[in-house]
């Protein structure tokens, strides 16, 4: 699992972050976007997710994939612009209505 966060100092959490789980050998899954409420719509999501796509490249993987839930209409907006597209459900979830998508790099 790869993992990046923006620090804050000494003993807080930190500002935002997100993660990279490998899927197989050229497909890895993007997890735990999360930005603190007090510190969004400064572009931290962007350029973590920018981020995770240049290392995702650098350690060989041609794909990354997501999932978002039903709610979260913004995220899911957002990733479309970034470029992710819809694609066939990759597990099984309880979730009715749980959105994948992926985008190649």
């Amino acid at each position: 699992m790869y993992s990046c966060w923006w620090p804050r100092p000494r003993g807080e959490p930190p500002i935002a972050m997100i993660a990279l789980r490998p899927f197989d050998d050229t497909v890895a899954e993007m997890k735990r976007l999360y930005v603190l409420p007090s510190a969004r719509g400064h572009g931290l999501a962007r350029a973590l997710i920018l981020r995770l796509l240049d290392d995702g490249r650098a350690l060989g993987y041609e794909e990354i994939r997501l999932d978002t839930l039903p709610m979260m209409g913004d995220a899911q907006a957002f990733y479309a612009a970034l470029g992710f597209a819809d694609i066939a459900p990759y597990y099984d979830t309880p979730i009715s209505g749980t959105r994948f998508m992926a985008l190649r790099i």
